[in-house]
């Protein structure tokens, strides 16, 4: 007796066919993932019964966005914005719907570089770092992954990946595996060195691949993505009772690296280049919190002499 496979709901149908488009114009396989789950949102709060989205109109869109933008930051509208502008195009294209909706998804602007980068005190990273028990196995590898991100300023994904074969203890380099395929080596200090060096002999799994980093709880699988850091990161604030942050993410090490860079002399242009930007404006941000640096560039308030 043959089931009946159970019927499509047109809201996937219709998903399902905008993925397909995505990939037919080369999207990765992430992107479209992103896209679709912000389709199929936008699908589930407009849908009607019978007639679907075909007769939507520009109110509806412009109710829709108002709501999700009473919720979300100027950076996340901006991005929903983005993602219903690309979805409501292929409807249109498709004659899913009457009207080209694209054209009343507004353009939000998210000024770059308007806000400071989270960071901590020297005295709440060493608070951070105290924290990590290493007696234990877990202990060393937070404690290793951790000065990796505050004394090299190395992102959660770089450091997850990292190899074994991308240490030259003899030369007392890392090589760096960065966005967009890029490699660096930067130089190993000893102290991040020896971290590393701990947790291998002394915690490290028996294990055939070369990744370094490996889970403790059975199976003790290596990492391979940024997961496992940003959850060691959030866990290491979390019990050194680091308060007083706007975020607890695992960039705020990579934050706390370039700002005491900065504070201790380093040029925006070298910082630039350790921290493997491809934008300088990236790293202009950290200029705002070189106060020092900024107190001999202003000028005295006239009427302070009145």
């Amino acid at each position: 007796m043959y089931q009946v496979a159970p019927a499509v709901h047109p809201i996937d149908e219709v998903a399902g066919e905008f993925a397909t488009e995505l990939r037919r114009r080369g999207y990765a396989a992430p992107t479209i993932s992103a896209h679709v789950r912000y389709c199929k949102q936008s699908l589930r709060a407009s849908w009607i019964d019978g007639s679907g989205i075909t007769h939507l109109q520009y109110d509806d869109i412009r109710d829709y966005l108002a709501s999700q933008f009473e919720r979300h930051t100027a950076a996340t509208s901006k991005i929903i914005s983005s993602r219903l502008r690309v979805f409501l195009q292929f409807c249109w294209n498709a004659g899913v719907i009457e009207l080209d909706l694209a054209q009343a998804v507004p353009m939000v602007k998210n000024h770059r570089l308007s806000s400071l980068p989270s960071f901590m005190s020297a005295a709440q990273l060493d608070q951070v770092l105290a924290a990590c028990d290493r007696a234990t196995v877990a202990g060393r590898r937070d404690f290793a992954i951790l000065m990796l991100m505050s004394r090299l300023g190395l992102r959660a994904k770089e450091v997850a990946l990292l190899s074994l074969d991308d240490i030259d203890w003899h030369r007392g380099i890392v090589q760096v595996h960065g966005k967009g395929g890029r490699v660096a080596a930067m130089p190993l200090p000893q102290d991040v060195g020896a971290a590393i060096a701990d947790y291998i002999v002394d915690g490290r799994p028996s294990s055939g691949a070369r990744t370094i980093f490996h889970r403790v709880e059975t199976p003790c699988t290596p990492f391979s993505n940024a997961t496992p850091v940003i959850l060691i990161a959030r866990r290491a604030l979390k019990r050194a009772k680091i308060t007083g942050l706007r975020s607890h993410h695992a960039h705020i090490f990579r934050h706390t690296f370039a700002t005491m860079a900065i504070r201790s002399g380093v040029s925006l242009t070298e910082l630039a280049q350790v921290l493997r930007h491809k934008q300088p404006d990236t790293t202009r941000i950290y200029a705002k919190l070189d106060t020092e640096g900024l107190r001999s560039l202003a000028r005295p308030w006239l009427g302070a002499s009145l």
